[in-house]
């Protein structure tokens, strides 16, 4: 009997030790399967980080270019602009001294007109200064004047008498 029963409490504790070792068994499996899960998401994210990683550094290389290309550009409108408010400049300061050429004309020709209409009105007050002048012109016009017949001398047109 005694045996009977330590056999009894032997196979209990085997029964026991057997749906320990199963259920042992099966939490190792869940624990390797959420292991492998755990592995196979860490892969997964470390996958995504490359590609983050590798297209970031693309990103910047890119940025990096299109900076250096936008700063070149910058510079190169700059120098434009140097180049183009010298020429404004210097364009102005011609234009300034034209301006100045020309105020000198118009004030010069103000003084020749105010003499010419000071001398017609002296004219037109004095007949016989208009008679003069009137004279004068038609002479000058029919040549009586003494540069034309000195000309015409010196080109042997008038022959000069020489008494002897």
């Amino acid at each position: 009997m005694k045996l009977q029963r330590d056999i009894a409490d032997y196979r209990k504790q085997l029964d026991l030790h057997t749906a320990l070792s199963e259920t042992l068994r099966h939490a190792l499996s869940l624990e390797q399967a959420q292991r492998k899960r755990g592995e196979t998401k860490i892969d997964r994210m470390t996958q995504v980080i490359a590609k983050l990683r590798a297209r970031s550094c693309d990103e910047i290389y890119y940025e990096r270019a299109h900076s250096t290309r936008l700063k070149l550009w910058v510079h190169t409108m700059l120098a434009t602009l140097l180049k183009t408010s010298k020429g404004i400049m210097h364009r102005e300061v011609l234009l300034h001294r034209q301006k100045m050429i020309n105020m000198k004309v118009q004030r010069t020709l103000r003084s020749d007109l105010w003499r010419q209409k000071t001398a017609v009105h002296a004219l037109g007050m004095d007949t016989s200064a208009l008679f003069l002048f009137f004279t004068q012109r038609i002479a000058n016009i029919a040549g009586t004047h003494k540069s034309f017949n000195n000309a015409l001398r010196n080109a042997a047109g008038v022959y000069q008498w020489v008494f002897i």
